[in-house]
């Protein structure tokens, strides 16, 4: 049963990139979450996610590893399968409800839990490596110029010696950071 539900919102998940691919999307509302993926080989990527919203409940994601996505609504719990979305927010808040993800390189579906302080789901990459996700509804962050969001911190790339030049790229111990590259001292 499980399988042939997965396989139905990944079927869905496929009519609506087709029918909504150029859809205009426009953020009311912007969530935040630090998500853990496992994949089906057991190997575990944390990475920091930033949900877009519109008034439909459709929207975007941006995730620091994986990219852009687009989120299509779809349903809003059990015996209610649909994709209008209508309404998208109740008082205020999001109507929460399972999303389907689409990116350019993997597709899955979300389920926020608990009014979205937490997020499960499962995706495919386009190699077909399943993985599932894990999240937590975190503040969102916002850097001030000169400065990068890697994680939950900001950071200057060109000096931070635990993320020179990108997120996460460490220089050697004998090495420091200088406009975004390791160079040693």
């Amino acid at each position: 049963m499980k399988v042939a539900v997965r396989l139905a919102i990944l079927f869905a998940a496929l009519l609506l990139v087709s029918n909504m691919a150029f859809a205009k999307i426009v953020c009311d509302q912007q969530i935040c979450y630090n998500i853990t993926a496992t994949d089906e080989n057991g190997n575990t990527y944390s990475d920091y996610w930033v949900a877009c919203i519109n008034n439909k409940g459709t929207g975007s994601l941006i995730s620091d590893n994986a990219g852009f996505f687009d989120l299509y609504l779809f349903g809003g719990g059990p015996g209610w399968f649909n994709t209008s979305g209508d309404p998208g927010f109740v008082n205020g808040d999001p109507k929460w409800t399972t999303w389907i993800a689409h990116g350019t390189s993997e597709s899955g579906f979300l389920q926020p839990i608990g009014d979205g302080w937490m997020l499960t789901g499962e995706g495919v990459r386009i190699e077909n490596t399943r993985y599932t996700v894990q999240g937590m509804r975190i503040p969102c962050i916002s850097c001030a110029p000169g400065f990068n969001r890697c994680g939950d911190q900001c950071v200057n790339l060109n000096t931070d010696s635990n993320n020179c030049g990108e997120c996460g790229n460490v220089c050697s111990p004998l090495y420091e950071c200088r406009i975004g590259h390791c160079i040693e001292d």
